[in-house]
């Protein structure tokens, strides 16, 4: 998937303040922050491990963004958030939308839903 990237987009605010309160929630409750998609990819200490070998496993680049962040990028593009999209040189493409990343009940689920995409779209085999 060389010429491709998915992109992470949280259902939150980048900066300082917000990155302080996102730190609050890792310690205190991480079950309170206002994105799925953020417990679901994150742990304590940054993206959880079984995440991050998915990533490597299958060859892929990744980025994570919060909503604003993915605004600036692709102003065009108008979602629900959070979400995960495929990006290239010329398209955007959405792979999973919120509705389905909040039907997730674990990272699991959420690795085989996107494999899924994946696999649908030509991107990985197995």
């Amino acid at each position: 998937m060389s010429a491709a990237r998915l992109i992470f987009v949280y259902n939150s605010e980048s900066g300082m303040l917000n990155e302080l309160v996102d730190m609050i929630h890792k310690l205190a409750a991480p079950y309170t922050h206002e994105c799925h998609l953020w417990r679901l990819t994150h742990s304590h200490f940054g993206v959880r491990r079984e995440w991050m070998k998915f990533f490597d496993h299958y060859g892929l680049d990744v980025s994570f963004l919060h909503r604003d962040e993915f605004t600036r990028e692709f102003s065009e593009e108008k979602s629900r958030y959070p979400a995960i999209f495929l990006a290239n040189a010329k398209n955007l493409t959405p792979l999973i939308s919120e509705v389905e990343i909040n039907a997730c009940n674990s990272a699991q689920k959420l690795m085989d839903l996107l494999k899924q995409r994946l696999r649908d779209a030509a991107l990985i085999e197995e």
